[in-house]
């Protein structure tokens, strides 16, 4: 059983969601915790993450779950590689909820602004949901559930690196299928 889950203080929630941009609505998610509550501790723990992320040019990852006194926590991030991190596991006596990681630097040629087919696969595989943060300063949502990616937040919504630039036309979600056929 799901232990009870202590909730932010709307306040922080509003603050850690507000400057997002056009707000793209909530996707399904399990119904066993709070999604808002989630996102923004994925939205604060990734916008830390972002600035490390383009200076080394490696993703940064981690989980995010209920720890054993039922309180929303995500790990401390991993280094990973370029378009690579494995996250350290979380504790045993946690509920694990979603998995989160940067997308590191700009890169022109990189189609760094959506989730790849990995980043969907991995959170299948878990059996969890995920998110994603990119150069732009988008933030993503897989849901492992629905096996689909959606923003979150466009552009600047997090940390954005100063080599950005708009190359690349972004929808607002994809499906593993439509992944695979870009």
């Amino acid at each position: 059983m799901i232990k009870p889950l202590r909730l932010l203080p709307l306040g922080l929630i509003l603050f850690l969601l507000g400057g997002c941009g056009q707000d793209m609505g909530t996707p399904q998610t399990n119904p066993d915790y709070d999604y808002q509550a989630t996102t923004a501790l994925a939205k604060a723990t990734l916008n830390a993450l972002q600035s490390q992320s383009f200076r080394n040019n490696r993703e940064y990852c981690g989980y995010i779950g209920l720890d054993e006194n039922g309180r929303l926590t995500a790990t401390g991030a991993a280094t990973g590689r370029m378009s690579r991190c494995r996250p350290n596991p979380p504790p045993r006596d946690w509920v694990l909820i979603a998995s989160y990681h940067t997308h590191g630097a700009y890169e022109e040629y990189v189609a760094s602004e959506i989730p790849s087919t990995n980043d969907l696969n991995a959170d299948f595989q878990e059996g969890t949901n995920g998110y994603i943060s990119t150069p732009g300063g988008r933030l993503w949502f897989v849901d492992g559930r629905a096996r689909k990616a959606t923003l979150v937040c466009g552009p600047r919504c997090l940390k954005q690196d100063p080599l950005f630039f708009p190359n690349q036309r972004v929808r607002t979600s994809y499906t593993l299928e439509e992944l695979e056929q870009l």
